[in-house]
């Protein structure tokens, strides 16, 4: 880790074959900006056709096939069938396992504070009149703010990030940032990389493919890189990088590959890598 990885989907394929051939394996995405474009407004976002094709064939070839979001879990399934595939929503706050959906204390203990904290930050963006374009995203056990429709984006954020972060703190909560986004969560060490340590204990994983392109990834990224060092897993982070793409994604990613069409080819490719590799 140090030096930022570039976008090679050959190199990508290959390195995934090689680690998703120990079993049991599992392949796992973030949603936006990896298997959807980014979009003004998180309702509209949907899974590239290429990609969706090729995560059903995946669930044939892999032991387990998993979406590892901050969007809810009841967000994702109205995006994509994903009655074969585990759905962690909310950054490791929510789950959706063999059917069966489970919320972490944590979420659950700071709903009612997440909806205060929202509250507050809207009517402050109400009053100075900053809340034009910004999206409010409620999630129940987080929140997310949106500003990349804001007209003025660079003082929304100015005022936005601080200000979210103060009001978090007055309600036991803590911030995380994203591209033009800024996210409302409990104070307890959940998330994507949290997740990861759980997925692999929760299927007894022997292997671990993670694909995501934003500041939250990144720690998915590093626990994979800890659990793998430590010779509990082989893993490998792949990162997609985009223009907006946060540096933190090229420097802890082990390979990338570029924006969302490139996820797609990689999926095709990954799918003749490992047939192959089953007829070998």
């Amino acid at each position: 880790m140090g030096t930022p990885v570039v976008a090679d989907v050959s190199a990508a394929v290959a390195r995934s074959a090689q680690v998703l051939a120990r079993r049991p394996s599992a392949l796992l995405f973030d949603f936006d900006g990896t298997l959807s474009e980014l979009v003004d407004d998180p309702a509209n976002a949907s899974i590239e056709e290429r990609s969706e094709a090729a995560l059903h064939t995946l669930t044939g070839l892999v032991d387990l096939v998993g979406i590892v979001t901050g969007r809810a879990v009841r967000d994702v399934q109205t995006k994509l069938d994903t009655s074969q595939m585990v759905v962690v929503g909310n950054h490791g706050l929510e789950w959706v396992v063999r059917g069966q959906h489970e919320r972490h204390d944590a979420g659950l203990k700071a709903a009612e504070a997440v909806q205060e904290a929202i509250g507050e930050i809207r009517e402050r963006l109400e009053r100075d009149s900053l809340d034009q374009g910004v999206i409010f995203e409620d999630k129940d056990l987080s929140a997310s703010i949106h500003y990349r429709m804001a007209p003025n984006q660079k003082q929304v954020g100015s005022v936005l990030i601080p200000l979210a972060r103060r009001v978090a703190a007055n309600h036991g909560l803590r911030t995380t940032e994203g591209k033009f986004i800024v996210e409302l969560r409990p104070r307890a060490e959940v998330s994507k990389g949290t997740a990861m340590g759980q997925l692999r204990e929760e299927f007894g994983l022997a292997s671990m493919v993670f694909l995501g392109d934003d500041l939250t990834d990144a720690d998915g990224f590093k626990a994979l890189r800890q659990l793998r060092e430590s010779g509990v897993v082989e893993s490998l982070a792949v990162g997609v990088l985009g223009s907006d793409t946060h540096p933190q994604v090229a420097l802890t990613a082990d390979v990338a590959v570029s924006e969302v069409v490139g996820v797609a080819d990689y999926l095709e490719k990954l799918i003749d890598a490992l047939r192959t590799g089953e007829q070998a």
